[in-house]
């Protein structure tokens, strides 16, 4: 069978080419494959399924030609004149719409156009049924015809044979005959006129309740607004009080928790200051307990030690120490002073020898001097041969004289 794409654009042949192993790709969406083959069965492959013949049986021949199969969906429109019960026909329009069902029966059939089959098939339904309807039964008479071509058409099996379906119900309209529809229009008005000039008044009195009505309502509603309103002012009023309460106690919090933050500082000060003064009094209490007695026995070195120059305090009292050291200093100076001149004057006069010097002279010597008690000891080591000779010569003297009954000239009194 030869079918050429521009002459049954729903079926499209395609060949095989033997010793290849290319298989045909699967159908697209809206198309299927039909295979055909010398001896073998056919093979019907719809969009997203696999399937076909092998590539063996495409190599050795087996299937040398496939069909492709357009499975979308097709409308006929076409209006027509069909006669009814009246002298007047009907001006009938009717849609079909329509799409291929089975593809392996049409590549078979060979048809590949019903457009002429369906509009035969759908006049030779409507027309007996038109005639038992007048033009004013217009809308009866649609309803029944679409009712039979669905019986027909879809659930029936005239369209199916032949491998088509009607993918959607049919649409129908009928309409009167011009002059028919005018009369009718006319006689339609004239009575809606009258059956609406009653219905106008009695819309009227129940437009006038209804208003009296909705005013009322419309007042209640009014009066609730203005109660619901009142109520959220006396809310919006009590919420702020409370806000303003909450406001003020966190502010009296404040100013407690700073109040007493204050008085715990001061308190910490006055404590610091307390315990400073306490430290001192106790520092003023023990250096006193410790220099009354130094005072006391004039230890002006342990005092300088317990004074502190940089108080003060203490700068007066360290200015008596130092006038108390060089007055004590001075009269060691003229002390020793003296009785060095004593001292010379004894010896030089003879009153005292030299063995003499031993006891008197150490402890001057010593006083004066700064001398180590091992330097008084030699001193008297060195004076202690002498000493025999000595006491005869005082014994002879028999002279008593003591240091203080020398004058300061250096003769006796």
């Amino acid at each position: 069978m030869d079918f050429a794409p521009e002459e049954y654009p729903l079926v499209i042949e395609r060949k095989l080419e033997k010793f290849s192993f290319k298989r045909p790709e699967s159908p697209k969406f809206g198309k299927a494959h039909v295979f055909l083959g010398e001896n073998c069965p056919p093979i019907v492959v719809y969009a997203g399924k696999n399937g076909g013949p092998t590539a063996g049986d495409i190599l050795i021949g087996t299937y040398k030609v496939y069909y492709e199969v357009d499975l979308s969906e097709y409308s006929i429109l076409f209006s027509v004149s069909i006669p009814c019960a009246d002298e007047l026909p009907f001006q009938a329009e009717v849609t079909l719409t329509y799409c291929i069902d089975n593809p392996l029966l049409i590549v078979q059939n060979g048809r590949r156009d019903i457009r002429d089959f369906l509009k035969e098939s759908a006049l030779d339904i409507i027309r007996p049924i038109c005639r038992n309807y007048a033009n004013e039964q217009a809308s009866q008479a649609e309803r029944a015809v679409v009712e039979e071509l669905k019986s027909q058409l879809i659930y029936g099996n005239k369209i199916h044979d032949l491998g088509f379906k009607l993918s959607r119900p049919p649409f129908v309209t009928l309409s009167p005959h011009e002059s028919i529809s005018k009369r009718l229009i006319d006689g339609k008005l004239g009575t809606i006129d009258a059956k609406n000039q009653e219905k106008i008044i009695q819309e009227q009195f129940s437009v006038d309740a209804i208003k009296a009505e909705m005013e009322k309502r419309l007042m209640q509603q009014k009066m609730e607004i203005e109660s619901m309103r009142q109520e959220l002012l006396f809310k919006d009023r009590k919420i702020e009080l409370y806000r303003q309460t909450i406001l003020l106690e966190q502010s009296m919090n404040f100013e407690l928790k700073k109040m007493e933050a204050e008085m715990r500082i001061k308190q910490i000060e006055f404590e610091k200051q307390l315990e400073m003064q306490r430290i001192e009094f106790n520092h003023r209490l023990n250096r006193e307990t410790l220099l009354s007695p130094l005072l006391s026995i004039g230890n002006w070195r342990g005092i300088i030690a317990i004074c502190n120059p940089e108080n003060p305090n203490d700068r007066e009292l360290l200015s008596f120490v130092k006038q108390q050291i060089d007055r004590e200093e001075k009269m060691r100076v003229e002390e020793n002073s003296t009785c060095i001149e004593i001292l010379k004057i004894f010896v030089e006069k003879g009153v005292i020898g030299e063995w003499r010097f031993e006891d008197i002279a150490k402890s001057l010597v010593q006083k004066v001097g700064r001398l180590s008690d091992q330097g008084a000891a030699l001193i008297g080591e060195k004076s202690s041969s002498e000493e025999k000779q000595q006491d005869q010569q005082e014994e002879s003297a028999d002279i008593n004289i003591h240091p203080e009954s020398i004058r300061r000239d250096g003769t006796p009194e």
